[in-house]
C-alpha cells in the first residue's frame, strides 16, 4: 500500500496485519522473565498487547485502567491461552498521581522485582468541537489524560524500573498532521505527550524510549472518531500494534530509540534506514521546511 490517507508511507511495505518479523514467538523478541505494565489494558489494543507480550514469554503483566470489568475480560483472555504468565488487574486513573503511583508500587511488590517494560496505551478522545465552541471541561480532559496521565505514569514507573527499561508511548498519527477538523484537544494533547517522551529520551539515555502510531484498529475510540465524520480507512488488525510493541521492547529497535514510528511500517526496512540516522532529526518532530 503506497499511501495512507493521502500521505506517503515511510517504508515500501505497509502492513495491516501481523507478519513474521514481529512475531512474538521469535527468540530474538523474547520477554521471558520480564515484568510488563500496560495502561488502557481493557481496550482492544491493550488486550492484544497483553496477549502479544504473554506469547513472547513475559513473566507478569499488569493491566491498568479505569474499568475493572474490561480489565478482567483482558486478563481472562490471557489466562485462557498463556496460563504461565501472571496477569494482575489494577484499577487506576492515570490522571490521578496517587492512583497510578499506588498501582505500580503494588505491582512491583507482587512481581518481586523491578519493572522492565511500560506500554503507555491509555488515552481519551474528547468530543469533537472547535476551540471557541467546545465545552471547556471536555476540551481539557484530553490534556488531563493524554498529557498529565503520561507525566504521572512515567514518574511513577521509572523509580521502580530496571536501568535499561523500555518505555513505549502509544500515540497517534494525528500529532504529525496539520489540521483535523474538531480535534484541537486530541491533536494538541497528543503532540504535547510526544514532546514529553522526547524529553524523557534525552534526559535518560539509559532508557529505551520509543513512540508509535498503532494504526487504525476497531475500538470504541476509533468508532467515536468515525461517528464524528472522520473517514474510515482500511482497518488494521489489533495484533499489528500488539506485536509491534513486543518488537519495540527488543534489542532490534535499538537504532530507533527516541523516534516516532508507525506500527504499519516494516521493521526490516526501519532497521536498514536507522543505520543512516546518526543523531539526525529523522522521525522526530520539528518545524516543516526548517532547517
Amino acid at each position: 500500500m503506497p499511501e495512507f490517507g493521502g500521505f506517503p508511507t515511510y517504508t515500501k511495505q505497509y502492513h495491516h496485519e501481523p507478519y513474521a518479523a514481529i512475531a512474538p514467538t521469535r527468540p530474538e523478541l523474547s520477554t521471558q522473565g520480564k515484568n510488563v505494565v500496560i495502561t488502557g489494558g481493557g481496550g482492544a489494543i491493550g488486550t492484544a498487547m497483553a496477549l502479544s507480550f504473554a506469547q513472547s514469554g513475559a513473566s507478569s503483566i499488569a493491566l491498568l485502567g479505569r474499568t475493572e470489568a474490561a480489565l478482567l475480560k483482558s486478563k481472562q483472555a490471557v489466562n485462557a491461552t498463556y496460563p504461565t504468565t501472571d496477569v494482575y488487574v489494577v484499577k487506576a486513573d492515570v490522571a490521578d498521581e496517587a492512583s497510578v503511583r499506588t498501582a505500580l508500587e503494588k505491582f512491583a511488590s507482587v512481581a518481586g522485582k523491578k519493572l522492565d517494560i511500560l506500554v503507555a496505551n491509555a488515552g481519551v478522545l474528547p468530543d469533537a468541537g472547535t476551540v471557541l465552541a467546545s465545552d471547556a471541561s471536555q476540551w481539557w480532559s484530553g490534556f488531563e489524560v493524554n498529557v498529565r496521565g503520561q507525566f504521572n505514569l512515567v514518574r511513577a514507573f521509572v523509580p521502580l524500573a530496571e536501568n535499561n527499561a523500555t518505555l513505549i508511548n502509544v500515540t497517534s498519527s494525528v500529532a504529525q498532521l496539520p489540521f483535523v477538523p474538531g480535534s484541537s484537544s486530541y491533536h494538541g494533547s497528543k503532540l504535547a505527550a510526544v514532546k514529553l517522551f522526547d524529553y524523557l529520551h534525552f534526559e535518560n539515555p539509559e532508557l529505551r524510549v520509543l513512540q508509535f502510531h498503532p494504526g487504525v484498529v476497531q475500538s470504541s475510540m476509533s468508532q467515536k472518531s468515525f461517528d464524528s465524520g472522520i473517514p474510515r480507512p482500511t482497518m488494521d488488525d489489533a495484533f499489528l500494534p500488539g506485536n509491534f510493541a513486543v518488537w519495540c521492547a527488543s534489542s532490534e529497535s535499538e537504532g530507533l530509540r527516541g523516534r516516532f514510528l508507525w506500527a504499519n511500517w516494516d521493521v526490516e526496512e526501519l532497521k536498514d534506514k536507522a543505520k543512516e540516522f546518526g543523531s539526525g532529526p529523522q522521525l522526530t518532530m520539528g518545524l516543516i521546511g526548517w532547517p
